[in-house]
């Protein structure tokens, strides 16, 4: 029911909210769902050694399987919410549950995000000190020996995971409590979808504020990464340098560069209209809300589509992942072999190294040749010094 109102609220629904919105989500869902119940599955069991780059995509994993399990109560609150009452226990629910999920992805995506960048750039650093002799300051070889190199450490990594979730959960848990038992409340008759939940009160405007300021420090931070990175390979690329170098820095940049695509693409609209929205919404006039909110969610939708899109982005930052992607993805492509083909096959993977052995055993050949022919292939010895 389009343009259904609230005289309470003075916000009106229109096809955008009840079509549009629903639609959307559900193709986030079952877009996102596959890609990173796969990809969780490649992390956990697949990839055996893995590094502290490994272990923050999988926290994001996590975090965007938690988000896609709230995603069907999204749909239902877009097209069924302006016929809910906020005293309804499924309006409780999105408001006190799925609302302060829906943040949480958000929030702990900016922050690993910002991880990875650092670490891609401490990989760089490390390469910079084997290659260069040249004399540096005390603060800066104690910043390149000391902060840069624990985020190349997996112990480092789990610390600062369960550190970060600890922060996020911690922090938008209270405000959520707050915001639905205070700011929203059980006593009034409002619609669910009206304008004291899409608004909230002067404590949860505050708290996303300050979420949207600290969410702008980690844009400044890959920024500023990808900036000096960018300078790292303008200058070895004007000089004649050792092509490993070339191949090191080409790919840092590549890593850095997919993370800041990501970041500005889908969270920074999110973020720069959500102030705006604050600034805007205790001042405008029932006329203007609704454009206003509907504006603000589909942002916030572009905000979280970022989950779909995340084992691409996972494809791009992983060398290893992506092999394992493919191997899987083979493996599955093709056929039992027939009794005329034996294949053999044998692994012997370390942290450091993977040697594939295959024989194969082929048909018979015509008669007045020899019985059988063998041929006998060893490939594929793979050095796995870093993954970029």
């Amino acid at each position: 029911m389009a343009n259904a109102s609230s005289n309470m609220s003075c916000l009106e629904t229109s096809i955008v909210t009840t079509v549009v919105l629903p639609i959307l989500y559900f193709f986030i869902l079952i877009t996102g769902l596959p890609g990173n119940a796969m990809s969780l599955w490649i992390f956990l069991k697949k990839i055996t050694f893995k590094t502290p780059t490994h272990f923050y995509l999988t926290n994001l994993v996590i975090s965007n399987l938690l988000f896609c399990m709230i995603i069907p109560f999204l749909f239902l609150y877009y097209a069924k919410g302006y016929l809910w009452k906020t005293d309804m226990v499924i309006c409780q629910f999105t408001v006190g549950i799925v609302t302060p999920i829906l943040y949480i992805n958000i929030y702990i995506s900016i922050v690993l995000l910002s991880w990875i960048a650092i670490s891609r750039y401490a990989i760089l650093i490390k390469h910079n000190e084997k290659t260069c002799h040249g004399h540096r300051s005390v603060l800066r070889r104690l910043f390149l020996s000391g902060f840069l190199k624990s985020f190349r450490q997996l112990k480092f990594a789990k610390i600062l995971c369960l550190s970060v979730w600890i922060v996020v959960v911690g922090g938008t848990v209270p405000l959520a409590a707050y915001y639905s038992i205070t700011e929203v409340g059980v006593e009034n008759i409002e619609a669910c979808y009206g304008k004291q939940v899409e608004t909230g009160g002067k404590t949860s405007q505050l708290g996303s504020l300050f979420a949207i300021s600290l969410s702008f420090i980690c844009f400044l931070v890959v920024f500023v990464l990808y900036v000096s990175i960018a300078r790292h390979v303008y200058n070895i690329q004007k000089s004649a340098t050792i092509p490993g170098r070339h191949r090191v820095y080409n790919k840092v940049f590549r890593n850095v560069l997919v993370i800041q695509v990501v970041l500005f693409v889908c969270f920074l609209p999110h973020h720069i209209f959500r102030a705006v929205f604050v600034g805007l919404v205790g001042t405008c006039a029932c006329d203007k809300l609704t454009t206003l909110v509907e504006v603000k969610n589909i942002i916030l939708c572009l905000a979280v589509f970022r989950s779909s899109l995340d084992p691409l982005t996972y494809l791009l930052l992983d060398k290893t992942f992506r092999r394992h992607l493919n191997n899987t993805l083979a493996s599955s492509q093709t056929t039992q072999p027939s009794n005329s083909m034996l294949t053999y096959k044998l692994e012997h993977r370390t942290d450091c190294s993977q040697i594939t052995v295959q024989v194969t055993k082929c048909i018979e050949t015509p008669k007045g040749e020899q019985p059988f022919q063998y041929r006998y292939r060893t490939m594929e010895t793979q050095t796995h010094t870093s993954h970029l």
